[in-house]
């Protein structure tokens, strides 16, 4: 059984608190698993029901309890063991993926699982709800202290982003690629999309392709440097 970081599940408590979701947290009434939207009380419905189960999937991966992902947890715990790193978190929804890695790293360095050498990540959320911008900011922001006391420094932004729009996806990778800082890694992680992407996906594609595209370039470009 996978239990969400402590610092993350306080942190999440409070923001139910904050935006009057906690009796909602606790139904036992079937709303058909939300998926989120653009509007505020669909990212609410989905940040109350959902966001324990979006969480786990990322921390799965990084602990990989199973042993069923090959050398991913390896590679992620690897990138994420100092230096700068550069994240893309879309769609980031309310941080549900960015926030359960950053606290799950966060726990193997308290409980001398990785060393605390200096870790600075900067990440770029895009997503179309802006009340779900709102609520990973302010879950970083109460995230932060805990994750600087393990050595790990942070910076998060976000972009309004419009997947099926490919100029809006370029405007984020703009911003993802746009500080003038040498990072000894990227990642991006495109997770938490199955509720929009298994039935849309065709309308998606191309904003994928982008990325992979920019990311390659990039790469490219800073090898040859």
């Amino acid at each position: 059984m996978l239990f969400i970081p402590i610092c993350l599940s306080r942190s999440y408590t409070e923001l139910l608190q904050v935006y009057g979701m906690m009796d909602a947290a606790f139904s036992k009434e079937d709303v058909a698993g939300p998926i989120g939207g653009e509007g505020r009380e669909a990212t609410l419905q989905h940040f109350a029901l959902r966001y324990g189960v979006s969480s786990c999937r990322i921390e799965s991966l990084v602990l990989d309890p199973r042993i069923a992902f090959g050398n991913i947890s390896d590679d992620l715990i690897t990138s994420l063991s100092s230096g700068r790193m550069s994240i893309l978190d879309a769609p980031c929804g309310s941080g549900a993926v960015g926030a359960s890695l950053l606290s799950s790293i966060a726990v193997l360095r308290k409980n001398v699982v990785l060393p605390k050498l200096p870790l600075d990540i900067d990440i770029t959320g895009g997503d179309f709800s802006e009340t779900a911008l709102e609520i990973y900011t302010k879950i970083i922001a109460k995230l932060e202290p805990t994750l600087n006391s393990v050595g790990i420094g942070i910076n998060l932004k976000t972009v309004s982003w419009d997947a099926t729009n490919p100029d809006t996806t370029a405007s984020l990778v703009d911003t993802w690629f746009g500080n003038n800082i040498a990072y000894s890694e990227y990642l991006a992680i495109i997770a938490n999309f199955s509720g929009e992407a298994s039935k849309r996906f065709a309308d998606f594609e191309r904003s994928f392709e982008h990325i992979h595209e920019r990311l390659y370039n990039e790469i490219a470009e800073k090898d040859d440097f």
